[in-house]
């Protein structure tokens, strides 16, 4: 990788090839070269040491510092306010973004609150629609129960009437010993005509 050095403004960072001095050896960096991308870079500091320039043929340079990076300060008065209120708008944006981010969370927690107040009022809604399914069911499996049993009591009372009507029989039998069986004939047989049935006598035989 080609031998260079790094410089920072704010948040740009620019890596500028290295010079060598073809007496000394030394490596360094022209102010021109550092300005081509920073246009009013004229204080340096690294690792919190401003930096002295160096002369190399009426050339200001700036010593190489490998593995580091040089900061460059802003002297230019509307280039640090210019720098400020990049810093300022900055914070105010990462604040912004804090408050945004917080924003929704809070609401990405109303969100899945509400869907579990949701989940369980339709949970509750099942269980009482079950409950409701499974009294409608016993219901009516009372009613047919009810059914049943009237009906069983109706076949009793029935049989209970069938057997009451043969008791009264009986009875009425038992208390009335004249024969229920009997024949009707004509009293005399000779002279029947039956073109006078309306003026013929008749006689009642009782069989039993």
């Amino acid at each position: 990788m080609t031998p260079h050095q790094r410089f920072r403004q704010g948040d740009t960072v620019v890596s500028i090839a290295i010079r060598i001095d073809m007496t000394t050896g030394e490596s360094y960096s022209r102010i021109t070269d550092i300005q081509k991308f920073f246009l009013n870079a004229s204080l340096f500091n690294a690792n919190g040491v401003f930096l002295n320039y160096l002369e190399d043929e009426n050339e200001q340079v700036v010593t190489h510092y490998p593995n580091h990076t040089i900061d460059i300060v802003a002297t230019d008065p509307l280039q640090q306010q210019l720098e400020r209120s990049a810093d300022q708008q900055s914070v105010y944006h990462q604040q912004q973004m804090h408050q945004l981010i917080n924003m929704v969370a809070q609401q990405n927690e109303m969100v899945r609150q509400q869907n579990v107040m949701l989940q369980e009022q339709a949970a509750s809604k099942e269980r009482e629609e079950r409950m409701l399914q499974e009294q409608a069911e016993s219901k009516i499996r009372e009613e047919q129960m009810l059914e049943m049993q009237q009906e069983v009591i109706d076949r009793l009372i029935v049989n209970q009437q069938r057997v009451d009507a043969i008791l009264v029989q009986n009875y009425e039998l038992h208390e009335y010993p004249i024969p229920r069986l009997f024949v009707v004939l004509s009293d005399s047989f000779n002279d029947w005509d039956p073109r006078t049935v309306l003026m013929e006598r008749f006689r009642l035989f009782f069989l039993c």
